[in-house]
């Protein structure tokens, strides 16, 4: 009984490899495009965040500090213009509605509006909490200062956490 078991399960998965195209060795299986190019920032590997629907990845590049960042010019299109290109990964500071205010919304074509939570950075500056876009794309920013997104406006001071603001980054944005 046990054999004939066996054998039954060998022939199930026999089936499914010639069944499912690419496994049985007439087909090639596609190979995905690579989009973004992982870059080194001294013994730290970064990444690229990969965006849906053929957008174009977002490079990853070394910020001033030395840490993984992202190159933030692809942000210029959603009304954020960095002084600094390179925008560090995890930004301390922590979601703070009550003191400021959520981003102003950005539409886009597939998504809906883009909208990132207010946040206080380390600093005493109201900014916005890009951990997150849509609530699905992972950028990791953490509390970013709203001044780049302002048109030259000053954000508002804010209180800043216990512990300066820190942590990696603070909660998720949409």
């Amino acid at each position: 009984m046990r054999a004939s078991a066996l054998t039954v399960l060998a022939f199930a998965f026999a089936a499914v490899a010639f069944a499912v195209p690419g496994c049985d060795g007439d087909e090639e299986p596609k190979k995905e495009e690579k989009q973004g190019n992982s870059i080194s920032c001294g013994t730290l590997v970064c990444d690229p965040v990969l965006l849906p629907a053929g957008y174009p990845p977002i490079e990853a590049c070394c910020a001033a500090d030395g840490k993984c960042g992202l190159d933030g010019t692809q942000f210029e299109q959603y009304g954020a213009h960095f002084t600094e290109t390179c925008q560090p990964l995890d930004q301390p500071g922590e979601l703070d509605p009550e003191e400021c205010d959520a981003s102003p919304p950005v539409p886009t074509e597939q998504f809906g509006d883009l909208v990132f939570p207010g946040c206080c950075t380390a600093s005493g500056r109201c900014g916005f909490m890009m951990n997150t876009a849509f609530t699905i794309i992972r950028l990791g920013l953490g509390c970013v200062d709203a001044e780049p997104f302002l048109d030259g406006g000053v954000p508002p001071s804010c209180t800043p956490g216990p512990d300066g603001g820190g942590g990696a980054g603070g909660g998720t944005g949409q």
